[in-house]
């Protein structure tokens, strides 16, 4: 007896922990006889002229009767306005089937003034339909790139690695000029903000001066307060890409294929830390394309001498006036890129009022791909702005409602606060 107690315990213990929530409740039938008496419509109905047969069908045992309509053979109850929207919740709610598929459901089963009108409008408006339903994306074409009036104002940072560890450094903090393409990689032993602006101050600024503006993703590096104060204190702006948005940062991306193709070329996974001078000089002496110039040319005016050349240009008298006479003809790197085939950006992006945010990262299965609603509140032309805990998004990863209720922003902590920008980070139009 006690081991039969222990197991019917066992087998009850699942169905004690089944939420409330999850459990939907089905059709009363006495309040909808209830609704129908006090419906001014049902009363309309009754005395219409129209093709469907409509008969007061009892109720079980009971005098309760509900008004159906018997032309298709089997009984359809008409259901007053008050609760078109549960019923409609009953049928969509099991599988969450398609906008003809919830209507021939519902036709088949009940009648009410513009039956089909109300399945299509409600299954469009459905949240959990269009956060686990988008067939495309959005796509957009790559937006202006700015040009900086003079070399060096404008640079882009970020770091790669982890990687083998080579000489006691794991990773590389890579930066590049926008103007003149100049790279530099400089190899660190952690990835920390102190390690990155200690990179930053002996391997660029020491050299080519404070930038105007840094250019950076949204890593926890180029977050931190280090990294503020210290764009603070140079009067340098610090801009950050969008999130899930590396084409916003591509011209350091593409750097990195380069670089990583041929320290892997050169070199083995623990020696690539003395090959990289080889490889960066081999970098900056390569033509650009758009810019009909290496980057040494743009920086010094002159290409640099590499392995293989036997005979170095005759000495001048006049260096600095030729040397100046030659930079300043060099017009800074045109923007390059290839245009996608397609662009797709749905009709409903730019009036809508509330968005659905495209999750790019990794996600457990049976994740939906979108998150939301969320409220916009400010339109731009690449980027969009969202409410409450201010976040700008790419608009390659929104997607326009048909309605539900919006999750609006709240204050939050700093920890909450990198999710909502995660939250808001794309998006090219919206309201």
């Amino acid at each position: 007896m006690p081991q039969k107690s222990q197991q019917h315990t066992v087998h009850q213990q699942p169905l004690a922990k089944i939420e409330i929530n999850a459990v939907q409740l089905g059709l009363d039938y006495n309040q909808l006889a209830k609704e129908q008496q006090q419906d001014p419509e049902t009363t309309a109905v009754r005395t219409a002229i129209t093709a469907l047969q409509w008969k007061d069908v009892p109720l079980g045992d009971s005098n309760i009767s509900i008004l159906c309509d018997v032309s298709t053979g089997r009984p359809r109850p008409w259901i007053p306005s008050s609760l078109r929207r549960h019923v409609f919740n009953l049928i969509h709610g099991l599988s969450h089937p398609s906008r003809r598929a919830t209507t021939q459901l519902l036709t088949q089963k009940f009648i009410w003034h513009k039956i089909s009108r109300d399945a299509g409008n409600w299954v469009r408006s459905c949240v959990p339909c269009q956060k686990s339903k988008v067939h495309r994306h959005t796509e957009t074409s790559p937006g202006a790139f700015h040009q900086p009036q003079r070399r060096f104002a404008h640079i882009h940072v970020d770091v790669v690695g982890p990687l083998p560890p080579s000489d006691g450094h794991r990773y590389l903090f890579t930066i590049i000029d926008r103007s003149t393409r100049w790279p530099e990689a400089i190899p660190m032993a952690n990835a920390t903000s102190t390690s990155c602006a200690s990179s930053l101050l002996s391997g660029w600024i020491s050299r080519f001066g404070i930038p105007e503006h840094i250019t950076s993703d949204r890593g926890t590096t180029f977050t931190s307060h280090l990294w503020t104060s210290l764009g603070q204190l140079m009067g340098t702006t610090v801009h950050h890409t969008t999130a899930y948005n590396p084409e916003a940062n591509g011209i350091l991306e593409r750097l990195h294929r380069t670089l990583k193709a041929a320290l892997m070329s050169r070199c083995n996974n623990s020696t690539w830390s003395s090959q990289l001078p080889w490889v960066l000089l081999g970098l900056r002496t390569t033509p650009k394309e758009g810019l009909d110039a290496s980057p040494a040319e743009m920086v010094f005016g002159e290409p640099l001498v590499v392995l293989g050349e036997f005979f170095p240009d005759a000495p001048s008298n006049n260096n600095i006036s030729r040397l100046r006479n030659i930079v300043g003809k060099l017009a800074p790197c045109k923007q390059t890129y290839k245009p996608p085939d397609h662009c797709y950006i749905p009709r409903d992006l730019d009036s809508t009022k509330h968005v659905f945010l495209r999750t790019d990262a990794q996600t457990p299965p049976l994740t939906p791909p979108y998150s939301g609603l969320y409220e916009v509140i400010e339109r731009r032309k690449k980027r969009d702005s969202k409410t409450g805990e201010y976040a700008v998004v790419e608009l390659s990863l929104e997607w326009p409602s048909a309605g539900g209720p919006a999750l609006l922003f709240s204050p939050c902590t700093a920890a909450c606060r990198r999710h909502v920008m995660w939250n808001v980070r794309k998006g090219n139009k919206v309201a």
